[in-house]
C-alpha cells in the first residue's frame, strides 16, 4: 500500500510524513523551498464535520433510541473517530496544504 501523496503548492515537491514535523510551531518549512506551510483550513473542516457525522451515525446505527443515551454515545465516540479518521484518510483523501500567513491567525479566521 503506497502512503499518502502530499505535495507542497508552491514548488510541487513530494513531501514524505518526516518533512511534516511543526516542532512546536504552527507551520512547517518545505525542505525544497523553503515556504512555510500548514494543513488547509477547509481539510480540517472536512475532518471536523466527517468526525461530527460518523460519531452521531454510531449510536444510530447501534439502535440506541434514548436521548440521554444517544447525545453521551455520540460524544464518547466523536474522540476516538476524531484520532483514528485522518488515519484512515490518509491514502484516499490525503492532506491539502496551504502557506501559513500569521495574518489569518491574527484575525481570527483560523
Amino acid at each position: 500500500m503506497a502512503g499518502p501523496n502530499y505535495v507542497c503548492p508552491k514548488c510541487g515537491f513530494n513531501l514524505r510524513p518526516p518533512h511534516l514535523r511543526r516542532e512546536g510551531k504552527p507551520y512547517f518549512l518545505c525542505p525544497s523551498c523553503n515556504e512555510k506551510l500548514r494543513v488547509s483550513v477547509a481539510y480540517r473542516r472536512f475532518l471536523l464535520f466527517g468526525g461530527i457525522v460518523i460519531s452521531v451515525a454510531l449510536p444510530f446505527v447501534l439502535g440506541i433510541r434514548d436521548v440521554l443515551t444517544f447525545v453521551v454515545v455520540a460524544m464518547l465516540a466523536f474522540f476516538p473517530v476524531g484520532f483514528l479518521l485522518p488515519f484512515l484518510l490518509r491514502s484516499i483523501y490525503p492532506a491539502r496544504f496551504e502557506p501559513y500567513s500569521p495574518e489569518f491567525i491574527k484575525k481570527g479566521l483560523f
